[in-house]
């Protein structure tokens, strides 16, 4: 395995060995952009480019989702008592989403042959007056990526937070895709996308063309394997994550995003982690792959 950083348009760290490949572009708020197995596409990204920087902000291939994945209603909440009014980066619904890095452009901290740390800093805004690092950790081979969030209050205050990964997995043909979860809610959400009430989860397996789905499901075991003709992917999360299972209308790929919380977190507090002043945190997500000939 080696690692180049390629000075282009956009630049960016390409991992590769022989029938591999991965790109992480830092100023794509330190996204993967490209993951290739045996010449098959795992993880669906965007061009590389100022033009593919636009796609990207509007389907966040691969997005970091810090410091609340998902949405937050109108973009409102309270903690301690006092309000805060987040960017409506959503007007489609009228709501906060995603959080705050998947835009930014964090620092290179360390670069190996296998693994590349990123650095987020944040002073404070109206809307989130809570200062932290978050420092990404990838270590990448052609078997296994591991993504590892380290965040820091290095503020004065108590800090609220969620956090998640958002990447679309390719499914070229959905027919012939299974996925396999074990969860016991399933959150149902109003017409501006954010959940009112929860189902009962009983199947565990299944059938991505019948997956109409836009929805986050509380686990209760921390392995999710999606599995087709040509591969199976295993993702090892840790205890008590949430999951939002995305099918875009195009049936090509399938959004599996892991999270610590549930949407809405910064309201409904469904998962909501609380960081004491000069505390960390870390939450270390692993994909192992599997590819068929």
């Amino acid at each position: 395995m080696t690692c180049n950083f390629v000075q282009s348009e956009v630049p960016y760290f390409h991992f590769t060995d022989e029938n591999f490949s991965c790109k992480i572009v830092p100023s794509f708020g330190g996204s993967i952009q490209e993951f290739i197995v045996d010449g098959k596409s795992i993880i669906k990204g965007v061009p590389i480019s100022t033009e593919g920087f636009e796609e990207y902000k509007t389907f966040c291939n691969s997005a970091i989702l810090f410091p609340f994945p998902n949405r937050i209603a109108s973009g409102t909440f309270s903690f301690g008592d006092k309000p805060y009014q987040l960017d409506l980066n959503e007007p489609k619904y009228g709501n906060a989403i995603h959080g705050f890095v998947f835009t930014e452009h964090p620092e290179v901290t360390s670069q190996t042959d296998a693994s590349l740390s990123l650095r987020f800093k944040h002073t404070e805004s109206p809307g989130y007056p809570f200062p932290y690092t978050l420092d990404l950790e990838y270590t990448v081979n052609p078997n296994r990526l591991e993504l590892e969030f380290i965040v820091v209050n290095t503020g004065t205050e108590l800090m609220p937070f969620g956090l998640g990964w958002h990447p679309y997995f390719v499914t070229s043909d959905q027919q012939n895709f299974k996925l396999h979860l074990e969860a016991d809610k399933k959150y149902l959400v109003n017409k501006h996308m954010i959940p009112d009430h929860s189902i009962p989860v009983n199947d565990t397996i299944f059938d991505l063309p019948k997956l109409d789905v836009d929805n986050a499901y509380r686990l209760t075991n921390s392995e999710v394997v999606l599995q087709g003709p040509d591969r199976k992917l295993c993702f090892n999360l840790p205890e008590s994550s949430y999951l939002q299972l995305y099918n875009p209308e195009s049936r090509k790929s399938f959004a599996i995003e892991p999270m610590s919380c549930a949407p809405d977190v910064f309201n409904n507090k469904i998962g909501l982690y609380s960081l004491m002043p000069g505390h960390s945190f870390q939450w270390k997500l692993e994909l192992r792959f599997e590819i068929f000939a």
